[in-house]
């Protein structure tokens, strides 16, 4: 079979697989803003034997460390993301280019990757976690003082406690992946990563989410998910290898997410699709500094966010009290939401963006 012939046929399946601007079912209101009472939440406790992430169970150390990873077509399919327990999209640059971010908390792989530069909000989600921080290098600090990441990394204390791993300089805990064309072949050492935290003694506080196994019985049946990024502003076409659909597996009580190059899988299992049993939506206002660079002004304080867990959408909230806290989300009544035990999926977005369940 020829090449172009190859080609044709991928697209197609591509387009068979998402069907990204279909837009069927309903579209929620891209509020950034609910009206619910927020309940107050005392901390965490850590349950011995339970991840704090999962809620499943487990016999390793709560020991964060948030990746950054390139989310462009070509980078995938990502490697070690199997052994994340809660996987982020944040924005990244003009017109809707989103990167991943990749939260590994009990489960530390060998190699984790690809790794790309950071932006301030990616420093924040890891701040929520006070989790150790690996990506390489970030543009921008000469531009925009909002966009400056290693000011924001050394004003909030990661480089003093030993949590900021900049893969960009000399070190020992990067290598890259062979047969995989850069820039998107920069493997983290995780595993390695998590070993050094370990000798170092650093005590992580507990930090999780609230799980809960009971059927739901709240919200409206939500057997599909389309999310569609377009940037600031609605333009005419939405940024196509940002966008991806999650379809509910009963079996599994999760959903399976689709891009625009098919399953999201892990390059070291490329027959499973990793399924999500939680899947967020994170409103808060963001802009670009000088075109390109990514600043969210309101990561603290409280929003709308869009949760779909056990098969079911809830329109929800999220609260978090300071930079250094965690994010809490929160039912249709203002409670702490009880997630689904499993791996979440959070999409930090605005307004623009759209989100429509069937």
């Amino acid at each position: 079979m020829k090449r172009p012939l190859l080609i044709c046929l991928a697209a197609l399946l591509a387009l068979a697989l998402f069907p990204a601007h279909a837009q069927e079912g309903t579209l929620i209101p891209g509020a950034l803003q609910r009206d619910l009472p927020i309940v107050v939440v005392g901390e965490r406790a850590e349950t011995p034997g339970i991840s704090l992430t999962t809620g499943l169970p487990t016999t390793e150390a709560f020991v964060p460390i948030v990746v950054v990873l390139d989310n462009e077509a070509p980078a995938l399919p990502h490697w070690g993301v199997q052994d994340a327990d809660v996987i982020y999209q944040v924005p990244n640059a003009g017109g809707g280019a989103t990167k991943l971010l990749a939260l590994f908390a009990y489960n530390a792989p060998e190699l984790a990757g690809g790794v790309r530069s950071a932006r301030t909000p990616f420093v924040d989600v890891a701040l929520s976690w006070g989790a150790g921080f690996s990506y390489c290098g970030s543009p921008g600090a000469e531009k925009n003082e909002a966009a400056n990441v290693p000011k924001l990394v050394r004003e909030s204390g990661l480089n003093r406690a030993g949590l900021n791993f900049d893969l960009i300089g000399n070190n020992n805990y990067s290598s890259l992946m062979p047969g995989k064309a850069p820039p998107h072949n920069l493997s983290a050492h995780v595993a390695q990563m998590r070993q050094i935290l370990v000798d170092a003694g650093h005590v992580f506080a507990p930090r999780g989410f609230l799980f809960s196994s009971a059927p739901l019985t709240s919200g409206v049946p939500a057997s599909g998910i389309t999310i569609l990024h377009y940037g600031e502003t609605k333009k005419p076409r939405s940024y196509e290898e940002s966008d991806a659909t999650f379809t509910y597996n009963e079996a599994k009580n999760a959903y399976l997410r689709t891009t625009i190059r098919g399953p999201y899988v892990d390059k070291n299992a490329p027959d499973t699709p990793i399924p999500f049993a939680n899947v967020i939506i994170l409103r808060t206002p963001f802009s670009y500094e000088h075109g390109n660079y990514v600043v969210l002004n309101e990561m603290v304080g409280s929003g709308a966010a869009d949760i779909f867990t056990n098969g079911r959408y809830i329109a929800g909230g999220w609260t978090r009290e300071q930079q250094d806290a965690p994010t809490i989300f929160l039912n249709d009544q203002g409670g702490e939401m009880a997630l689904a035990p499993g791996k979440t999926f959070i999409v930090i977005t605005n307004d623009v963006t759209e989100v429509t369940y069937r």
